[in-house]
């Protein structure tokens, strides 16, 4: 088992994350853990731009050790856009649920629309 945080703060973002994994010695590791980012966007980022706001928690994902790539599992998201302009905002939430399949394939949902996409990077819209 292997204990992961990480933590980094630059101008105008910062990024957190606490993971777990286990199985290390295994055909498929498993990730489990959150991690949370915040990111300015823009010319003068405090007043005006974008700001993003990431909350991901990902659930006993599994890592094929050889390829790298997820094949089991699920990750929730909440993410906030918004948009500042003139000491005025507009905010946008979204909420996220990825299924990631052994195949290499994905379903993704957001705000109850759902996205399928293959190993390939092709994506529909189910």
């Amino acid at each position: 088992m292997a204990y992961v945080a990480a933590t980094w703060t630059g101008k105008t973002s910062d990024f957190d994350a606490d993971w777990t994994l286990v199985d290390l010695g295994q055909d498929t590791l498993v990730l489990s853990g959150s991690a949370k980012a915040t990111a300015a966007i823009g010319a003068k980022a405090s007043s005006s731009g974008w700001r993003l706001d990431y909350l991901a928690s990902f659930d006993d994902v599994g890592i094929d050790a050889v390829s790298g790539r997820a094949v089991a599992g699920q990750v929730f998201y909440d993410l906030t856009v918004e948009r500042r302009v003139d000491n005025t905002s507009e905010r946008v939430p979204v909420a996220g649920h990825m299924i990631l399949a052994a195949d290499g394939s994905a379903t993704l949902t957001l705000d109850g629309h759902a996205y399928h996409t293959t190993r390939d990077g092709s994506l529909a819209r189910n």
